[in-house]
Parts: C-alpha cells; structure tokens; sequence
C-alpha cells in the first residue's frame, strides 16, 4: 500500500522536498545571511502552513485559533532562549553570520513528515476532516512548526536590535 501511496504522489512533492532538503542541508554549515534571506524560511513555512489549514479544513474558527496558537507561543518559546550560540550581527555587511546547525533540516524533515501523512490520512478517510480533535491537532501542528521558524528569525533579528546596545554600570540600564 505505502508503495501506491508514493507512486500516485505527484512529482512537485518530490522537487519541494528536495528543494528544501538542499537549503536544510546547506545551514549545516556555517554561513552569513541577509536579512531577507533569514526571514525567507519563517516566510514560507508560514504561509505554507496557514494556506494547508485553509485549503484542508476551510476557514474554521476553531482551526485558525490553534493555528495562530500554536504559531505564536512555538516562535515565543524558541525566541526567548537568545541568540543562537556562536552567531553575531555583521553590521557593516548588514548580514548574520550564523554557525551551522543541523536543526533547520530535521525541521523541514518533520514538517514534510506530518503535511504528507496528514495528506495521505486524508486521502484514504476524507471524513477525518469533520473529526474536530483531528482538525485542532492538524492546525496546532501546523502553527507550531511554522512557529519554530519563526522563532529562530526572532532570535536573530534581536541580535541585530542588540548591536550597539551598552550597559551603563552606573544605573544598570542599557544604553547605545
């Protein structure tokens, strides 16, 4: 079965995936960045994931809460841990310079996983659909991943907020 499943899989799937297994890929290694290109990923998975909850489950209130939920507190969860270890804002060239991680490809790995299981559930039992819990799962899921993203974005571009910033022993305040 999982063999049909694959080969009725249109092709386009396939050249996503390994269009992004390429980019996840290339952030194993250390590399500098422009703004638009780190917000790039956060961009897509968002709009990606918000556009799967749209066109799966029709403009639910219920879904989009948890959607925007599970969005929302994932990119606050990963934003508040700081900047990433060992990157830094280059602020005559504007770009991150960013150590490599291999964390940016097992998340694309896992968003891949769960949007094509979701895909395959839903096309061997359309009625999961109607299936309240399965709907604000999805839709949680979906947010959640996409929030990740955009969490690391977060965490860079307080990096950049950062540059120039001095703490003034005097009073304890933070000054530029």
């Amino acid at each position: 079965m999982f063999v049909e499943i694959v080969r009725h899989t249109p092709s386009w799937v396939w050249l996503l995936l390994a269009a992004l297994l390429w980019r996840g890929y290339g952030m194993t290694r250390p590399q500098q960045v422009t703004q638009s290109r780190a917000a790039m990923l956060p961009a897509l998975f968002t709009a990606l994931s918000f556009g799967g909850v749209i066109s799966t489950f029709g403009a639910q209130p219920g879904a989009l809460l948890c959607w925007a939920g599970g969005l929302f507190l994932s990119a606050y969860e990963v934003q508040r841990r700081g900047a990433p270890k060992g990157a830094a804002y280059l602020a005559q060239s504007r770009r991150y310079a960013l150590p490599g991680s291999w964390v940016p490809l097992l998340l694309i790995v896992l968003i891949f996983a769960v949007k094509y299981g979701v895909g395959i559930q839903l096309a061997l039992h359309g009625e999961l659909r109607q299936v309240e819990l399965f709907v604000l799962a999805v839709s949680t899921a979906y947010g959640a991943l996409s929030g990740v993203f955009l969490g690391r974005a977060l965490r860079l571009w307080h990096l950049q907020r950062m540059e120039g910033l001095t703490l003034d022993t005097t009073n304890g305040r933070i000054a530029r």
